[in-house]
């Protein structure tokens, strides 16, 4: 008996509408399935910043943002006499002229005994921030102490090293008896390690204040990936554990090794798991190194988990 053309309608109606649920479905299946497989990020590497030690002019800017720089290199020198003569002073009467002249083997010395007296304290301060940095650093470690507060305390490590190669070269200078008058006045900082000049915040000519950044320099040496991860994709990425990413720059996937693993504030955290979908999860930062660094892998290029 022939179906009813209505009924036939019907029944192509309701095909139509489970076909289209079915396409639905598949389509998010997918598109969930290329969610979880594919976590962005990018490269960062190690940094420390040159900062100024003592008040003074800068006299030479030896560098320029993209330069390459070893260890030991002069990067700023500082004019100390510029900022003094800057302060307000009474002209000096003929007699006090005449003491100054007699007592400047004396002052010389005195400036000797402080500038030793710099140069001790800078010594035991580098002492404690580098054991302040080993304990952090086991603490990490072990698990028990966060990447930031262990990459704080290697910064401050590199910095009072900065502070040190400074106080000795001011002292080595004073304690030479040729040139002395310049050594006075002058302070030069130098490269701790190697790296690249990743931004320069200062001028040639600008006076500057003791503690002021001056220049980033970044360790090309010591790179890493970043990445946020939100929990539910956390199985496979565990700190030791290995993992492909994908560098658009090269077109080729890079083995990396897994360091750290934190979980984000709330607000960075909650951005990244409503790109997934799955907003009020966690999200963590994962950090991996690759374990044979490419030529010309650089901070900042894309990174893809695959």
């Amino acid at each position: 008996m022939p179906v009813p053309s209505r009924h036939r309608s019907t029944r192509y109606v309701l095909a139509g509408l489970a076909a289209a649920v079915l396409v639905a479905a598949l389509v998010a299946v997918y598109a969930m399935g290329r969610d979880a497989e594919h976590i962005q990020g990018e490269v960062a590497a190690g940094e420390y910043l040159v900062t100024a030690v003592v008040d003074g002019h800068v006299e030479e800017l030896r560098v320029n943002e993209g330069d390459y720089v070893r260890a030991g290199d002069t990067l700023v020198v500082i004019d100390v006499a510029q900022a003094q003569t800057r302060q307000p002073q009474q002209p000096p009467t003929q007699a006090a002229a005449a003491a100054n002249q007699a007592t400047s083997s004396a002052e010389r010395q005195e400036q000797l005994r402080g500038a030793l007296q710099v140069l001790q304290q800078a010594k035991a301060g580098l002492a404690i921030a580098e054991q302040s940095y080993r304990r952090m650093q086991q603490l990490f470690d072990e698990g028990a102490m966060s990447a930031q507060n262990r990459d704080e305390a290697f910064a401050n490590f590199k910095a009072m090293e900065a502070q040190l190669q400074a106080a000795q070269s001011q002292y080595d200078r004073l304690a030479d008896g040729d040139g002395r008058e310049t050594a006075l006045h002058k302070t030069v900082l130098t490269a701790q390690d190697d790296g690249e000049v990743s931004r320069v915040c200062v001028q040639a000519g600008a006076c500057v204040e003791a503690g002021a950044p001056l220049l980033g320099i970044q360790l090309m040496t010591d790179m890493w990936g970043v990445f946020h991860v939100p929990e539910h994709l956390l199985n496979d990425l565990q700190v030791g554990d290995e993992l492909n990413a994908f560098a658009p720059a090269f077109k080729k996937s890079l083995r990396m090794k897994i360091f750290s693993l934190e979980e984000e504030d709330a607000p960075a955290g909650q951005e990244a798991s409503k790109a997934h979908g799955r907003q009020g999860m966690k999200t963590f930062t994962v950090k991996a190194r690759p374990i044979e660094k490419p030529d010309g892998l650089r901070p900042g290029m894309a990174l893809v988990i695959l």
